[in-house]
């Protein structure tokens, strides 16, 4: 550790130093500027400038003065302050001494390869990405010097046309691969996630829209996407947006994920949807008397909690055969408890339900007909 922090410390002057040497040229050049035309047509011409270079060696005869690699001449003991004008010579050196300095060259650039494959994904722009593989190319060769080849990006993108639009399948196995743990998997023993299924309209004027399938693992924040269908509207049919779904997770139940050298047990625990969502994955209604989701009360209005309660056993013998209009892949493939396996929304059952019934209530009927409470609820809720 203590060598290569003082290989590291090196290896720092010594940019330092050309640096100003580079510095000290360039000031020299505008210097030169100032003098004669004799003297400045002396002197060595930048040999990124093809024009200047071809006229300097049909006036001086030196056919051999730059290469057509013009750090060589550097490489090779030249004079440096020809080619002090151009950084390239720098940076070869700088990659010289970094390989003698270094003994682990291949250790550092995997792990600088993982740390900037890790940091791309975090939403950073792709021309800074660009930017700075080109930067750190010249001091590590081996990283690639496109975003495509760090981030692994396909050259194409496979997708299933399917009843209303096309469908995207990442899968569940490349997200496990990405995201499990030796960590992880020692304190859970098993594999759990969560899945989540919605509408996104993506423009105001159209009805062009994404339906992503997302999972998250258990006592994690994070989710990932397993799949995403867009279209207008939504799918047209459960069965075939499921359908990759379906099959790979019927192979992970029944054989197990295996990493690490081990095979661990999959399994889903929640599916959080909406009521729209839930009733297209779960093929029931949701605005009808018999859509509750937990009882079978067979009203719109609860004024009381006589109803039974609904049980995954009711579900699946269709005891109340108007709530389930169909038979779901995921009970039929995958035998997921049709109701405790669902749970229930907020936003469609109290914040766009009962609570904008009951504020429609106050505005339309209570407060219309009764000036002084319209200005009090003007005044604090601003209605």
């Amino acid at each position: 550790t203590d060598q290569r922090r003082r290989n590291r410390l090196h290896t720092t002057k010594e940019i330092a130093k050309r640096v100003r040497n580079v510095q000290s040229s360039i000031g020299g050049g505008r210097e030169s500027r100032s003098r004669s035309t004799s003297s400045t047509s002396s002197r060595p011409p930048n040999p990124r400038n093809k024009k200047s270079l071809t006229f300097y060696h049909s006036t001086h005869g030196d056919s051999d003065c730059f290469e057509s690699n013009p750090s060589k001449s550097f490489a090779d003991g030249g004079d440096q302050g020809d080619n002090s004008m151009d950084p390239a010579p720098i940076f070869s050196e700088m990659k010289r001494s970094e390989r003698e300095g270094f003994a682990s060259k291949e250790v550092e650039s995997l792990f600088i390869l993982e740390f900037l494959s890790g940091w791309a994904r975090r939403g950073v722009s792709f021309h800074k990405i660009d930017e700075l593989l080109a930067c750190l190319g010249e001091v590590f060769p081996s990283l690639p010097k496109s975003r495509k080849t760090l981030l692994k990006t396909p050259r194409r993108t496979v997708v299933t046309e399917i009843g209303g639009g096309v469908m995207w399948y990442k899968g569940l196995s490349a997200n496990f691969n990405e995201r499990l743990s030796g960590e992880y998997l020692a304190v859970h023993k098993e594999i759990i996630f969560d899945l989540n299924m919605d509408g996104l309209e993506l423009y105001d004027s159209y009805r062009d829209s994404f339906w992503p399938i997302l999972g998250c693992l258990k006592d994690q924040q994070t989710p990932f996407i397993i799949g995403c269908f867009y279209g207008e509207g939504k799918p047209d049919s459960v069965d075939e947006y499921l359908a990759d779904f379906v099959t790979e997770m019927k192979e992970l139940k029944r054989s197990g994920f295996e990493i690490f050298g081990s095979v661990y047990p999959v399994k889903t625990r929640n599916f959080i949807l909406d009521a729209p969502a839930k009733s297209f994955v779960k093929c029931t209604g949701h605005t009808a008397k018999t859509a509750c989701e937990k009882c079978d009360y067979n009203r719109i209005v609860f004024d009381g909690v006589e109803g039974e309660l609904r049980t995954d056993e009711s579900f699946t013998e269709r005891v109340q055969p108007l709530h389930p209009k169909g038979m779901s892949p995921l009970e039929r493939d995958l035998g997921i408890k049709m109701v405790s396996a669902f749970r229930l929304d907020a936003m469609h059952l109290v914040h766009g339900g009962s609570f904008k019934r009951w504020v429609l209530y106050l505005v339309v009927i209570c407060i219309a007909k009764n000036p002084q409470k319209r200005f009090i609820c003007e005044r604090e809720i601003g209605l």
